[in-house]
């Protein structure tokens, strides 16, 4: 590692920036999961790259914005000029490099300037989880010293020097405080201004809203606040409120809002603070207000991988998104516009954070990655569920010949499956028992990629999938390496009283509005959805 500057996380949005070349993207991916799931925030394009940003200026803001920047090096990297250009950007600003080394390649001239008194983390010889373990290690290892008191000897040092200095600033500070209270209640307290937190600056907000800001520098005595909202067209509207938020009422589209301190000692005038700069955003009370509007759909979505979901260039497809998109086209159509929706999209690691991305980000309109529809998800993360976007079984993946079941018992001795996924909730039921010694989960980007080379290599002896995953997934190992592994639906027939798997998009449970014309969309268009299925997926035979 390359210490270019002191490394502060408590100062940094993100602790990692993710370089690589497209061709390692699912090294790339697994890094990004593997760190996160340690709680190391990780900033990676084409991830965290906003809607209507500009690749290049979102990467150089999202390098100023980490501590450390994690270079995947290979034989790809090596030759990349736009990894070349994030490392020079990256000791220009003083981050510290880790180079992560998937491929024995020598580093160019050019990198070698850079990197060449670096600390390298080999990671050419597999398991490759085990490295990126190592790294995540290094990065804590850094975030603990960095949160170490180092300078408290110091400090004291120089503290000792001058009791007396100290204790006259004190008496000084002292006098002032009670000279300039005094000045307070004489005079008006020009220049004493709130600082606005919620919204922030530009943001485009669905659902329940809640203004706030802080007041911490202005004195509390007698304190109340004016509060000015500017709806587009519209004149002012001005509250008054003693706390420091406030839940505003009928106010839709973009607003203008600004706030400004009011002191009024009883029997005595009010003196007025000044107003804080103004600021704007964008409201609508539901989703689907804010979709026809804006003619746009903001989607909450996990990683991009395989047939639902895709990712390619900046755009999302894959059938969920070209599904939602002639949802929302017909949405739009139902009320007289004219157009497809464009689609936007913020993504999370799949987990908690996915499942909280509705409730945590107002801007999210709702959520899709070919989620199972569940009444615990909806209870525990406060969701309501589409009608079923697709019906199928789950399917197990074993070598050829291997008999999973018998007599409706799961007979195979170790059995992976996607952690916190419903994959996982039927492999546990199906074990019964013994599911502590026979589950193997698996966490993070590239988890199916990852079970499956577990597969073949032997290391466990079965992967349960959601059938479309478990189609697409074989299909492509087939092709790549002649890999024949054999699959077996689970039907009532094997498992009696299985129900099939239901996938679903996920709204808000304040956006009952959007869930009905959604329902009302997918039942127009379910005889038309196998066809694409059918054509999409290698097998599918739904």
């Amino acid at each position: 590692m390359c210490r270019l500057a002191r490394y502060d996380r408590g100062r940094m949005p993100y602790d990692a920036f993710i370089s690589y070349c497209s061709e390692d993207k699912k090294v790339a991916d697994a890094v990004c999961g593997t760190l996160e799931a340690n709680k190391i925030r990780c900033w990676i394009a084409p991830r965290d790259i906003g809607p209507g940003r500009t690749w290049g200026s979102a990467i150089i803001e999202g390098i100023g914005d980490s501590a450390v920047m994690v270079v995947i090096f290979s034989e790809h990297s090596n030759g990349s000029p736009q990894v070349m250009r994030e490392i020079e950007r990256a000791v220009n600003k003083g981050v510290s490099i880790i180079p992560f080394r998937v491929a024995d390649v020598v580093p160019s001239k050019d990198l070698e300037y850079f990197i060449s008194s670096c600390h390298w983390l080999d990671a050419m010889n597999p398991p490759l989880e085990k490295h990126i373990g190592e790294l995540a290690d290094a990065i804590l290892a850094l975030q603990r010293r960095s949160a170490s008191p180092s300078g408290a000897a110091t400090v004291e040092k120089k503290a000792r020097k001058r009791p007396v200095a100290l204790w006259a600033s004190v008496a000084l500070a002292a006098l002032l405080a009670i000279g300039g209270g005094a000045w307070f209640l004489r005079h008006k307290p020009a220049g004493q201004t709130v600082q606005l937190e919620n919204p922030a600056p530009n943001a485009s907000i669905v659902g329940p809203l809640l203004l706030s800001w802080t007041s911490k520098e202005l004195s509390q005595e007698n304190l109340s606040f004016e509060v000015s909202l500017t709806p587009a067209g519209k004149a002012p509207i001005v509250q008054r409120t003693a706390r420091n938020s406030i839940v505003p009422q009928r106010i839709e589209g973009k607003v203008m809002w600004k706030v400004r301190p009011i002191w009024q000692r009883p029997g005595e005038r009010e003196r007025f603070g000044e107003w804080n700069k103004e600021q704007s955003f964008v409201y609508f009370p539901s989703a689907l207000n804010r979709i026809i509007a804006t003619r746009t759909i903001h989607v909450g979505t996990a990683e991009p991988d395989g047939f639902f979901v895709r990712q390619e260039g900046a755009e999302l497809t894959g059938y969920e998104i070209e599904l939602l998109r002639d949802l929302g086209t017909r949405i739009l159509a139902a009320h007289g516009i004219t157009a497809k929706p464009t689609i936007t999209y913020t993504r999370r690691i799949w987990g908690e954070e996915f499942f909280r991305l509705l409730e945590r980000d107002g801007g999210v309109d709702l959520i899709a990655s070919a989620i199972s529809i569940t009444p615990e998800r909806e209870k525990t993360y406060g969701l309501l569920f589409t009608e079923p976007t697709l019906q199928y079984p789950q399917t197990m993946i074993a070598k050829p010949g291997v008999k999973p079941f018998e007599q409706g018992k799961l007979i195979l001795p170790r059995v992976g499956a996607a952690e916190k996924t419903t994959n996982e909730t039927f492999a546990r039921k199906l074990l019964g028992e013994t599911a502590t010694e026979r589950f193997v989960p698996y966490a993070g980007s590239g988890a199916y990629d990852r079970m499956l080379a577990d597969l073949l290599a032997e290391r466990i002896d079965g992967a349960l999938m959601d059938k479309p995953y478990a189609l697409q997934k074989v299909a492509e190992l087939k092709q790549s390496i002649g890999a024949e592994l054999a699959q077996t639906d689970i039907t009532a027939e094997i498992v009696p009283g299985l129900e099939l798997e239901k996938m679903g998009f996920a709204v808000r449970k304040t956006d009952r509005a959007l869930l009905q014309e959604l329902n009302a969309q997918l039942a127009a268009t379910a005889q038309t959805r196998d066809g694409v299925l059918s054509k999409s997926i290698p097998g599918w035979n739904h």
